[in-house]
């Protein structure tokens, strides 16, 4: 038997088991932050999403194509009120955050808060000017778009968040399935 060959096979198994172990423990810890990130996320989420619905529901009373500009320009302030109090903004710093949340999560709330930024930021632009009533009827179009963008985002962290927290890990912590092994 060659003993050099034998000794290689062991540094090479010991080198995997190790590199396992490692892997594990990010996993783990990867794991435990977007569980905490989506019981932190959650509510607001939920918030922002019925927020979104319920103004939506409130537009379609709406026509743009009739209404007058200053009931559209009120629509546009109402909007952003309910943004600017619903938003996710408060979540910015998580998107920035490594391992904060999955892709499938973490690219959906950089656009709602992208989104919510930037439809903030126009309203304030738009409201510093007197508008046509075409460019009232823009607004408000936009509004109605942008926020239904928000609620297809808001979906996908919402449907994300929901199912980490009925993940086995969420339910029984005690377990210790967080427990580094050293």
């Amino acid at each position: 038997m060659d003993w050099n060959a034998l000794g290689t096979w062991a540094a090479v198994v010991v080198a995997l088991g190790l590199a396992l172990r490692e892997g594990w423990a990010r996993s783990s810890e990867r794991r435990a932050a977007h569980l905490l990130t989506c019981a932190r996320i959650l509510p607001s989420a939920v918030r922002m999403d019925d927020m979104l619905r319920d103004t939506l529901d409130e537009s379609r009373v709406i026509s743009a194509r009739t209404a007058d500009a200053s009931l559209l320009l009120d629509a546009c302030a109402t909007f952003a009120q309910r943004v600017e109090a619903n938003g996710l903004s408060n979540f910015r710093g998580v998107a920035d955050q490594q391992n904060a949340l999955p892709p499938g999560m973490l690219v959906p709330l950089i656009k709602v808060l992208m989104l919510e930024e930037m439809v903030l930021e126009n309203h304030v632009i738009a409201r510093a000017t007197d508008m046509t009533r075409e460019e009232a009827v823009e607004e408000f179009e936009v509004w109605v778009e942008q926020m239904k963008s928000m609620r297809t985002s808001l979906h996908w962290i919402v449907q994300g968040a929901q199912k980490r927290m009925s993940s086995w890990h969420w339910r029984h912590p005690e377990v210790g399935a967080f427990v580094r092994i050293d």
